[in-house]
């Protein structure tokens, strides 16, 4: 039989140089074999740290599907927020409890009030915080030196007590130490510091209980 030579039959010798074809195969091959790593990457479940999750969202955690719909600083070195479902949270200068989670620890990131549930709106005072609950009974915590929790104490609270008498609120507003609320009907109840005459009551004295606003001159 005759020899073989470079260039005839079907064979191919060793050490012949790929042509311009082989590679443009090649390279096809390797882009196509990039595409369906990334395609399956992409349609991976979404994991903390995983390609397809928000950075923000993991580094975040709970706090990225949190919805703030009301805010409320108070006088003195924190925040109280009315959150979607009810809830609050608050954050800030805690020493005397004013952000409502049984502790009185400073806190630098939103923590919950665990006590509220249903809530409609929540303000802050000086270092005392009130949240209007369904129904329209009002729960207040934080400092109490001058009754402005209206649970009939002067003692201070970590955790939400309720307001004594208030049944149905329909609104709450906060002052440095003492807090008012409108009742369905009209009426006005405040309670808390009054040495400025802020609760209306034709008095001086500070109360630990809501007192109801007098009727002021017609004008």
């Amino acid at each position: 039989m005759g020899k073989r030579t470079a260039g005839t039959g079907g064979g191919k010798l060793a050490g012949a140089r790929p042509t311009a074809t082989t590679l443009s195969c090649a390279r096809a091959a390797a882009g196509l074999t990039v595409l369906l790593v990334v395609l399956v990457m992409s349609a991976s479940p979404a994991s903390a740290g995983s390609p397809g999750t928000s950075p923000w969202a993991s580094s975040r955690g709970s706090d990225a599907v949190t919805t703030y719909v009301q805010i409320s600083p108070g006088g003195w070195y924190y925040t109280c927020a009315l959150v979607s479902r009810g809830g609050v949270k608050c954050w800030g200068r805690n020493a005397d409890g004013e952000l409502g989670n049984g502790t009185t620890v400073d806190s630098a990131v939103p923590v919950d009030v665990p006590a509220i549930t249903g809530a409609t709106q929540v303000s802050a005072g000086g270092s005392h915080t009130c949240a209007l609950v369904s129904g329209g009974a009002v729960k207040c915590w934080g400092v109490n030196f001058n009754g402005q929790l209206g649970n009939g104490t002067w003692a201070n609270s970590p955790i939400p007590v309720r307001v004594s008498g208030i049944k149905r609120a329909t609104q709450i507003s906060l002052g440095a130490s003492h807090t008012c609320a409108p009742v369905s009907g009209g009426a006005v109840k405040c309670w808390g510091a009054n040495a400025n005459g802020e609760l209306g009551n034709g008095t001086w004295a500070n109360s630990p209980v809501p007192v109801d606003v007098v009727a002021g001159p017609e004008i």
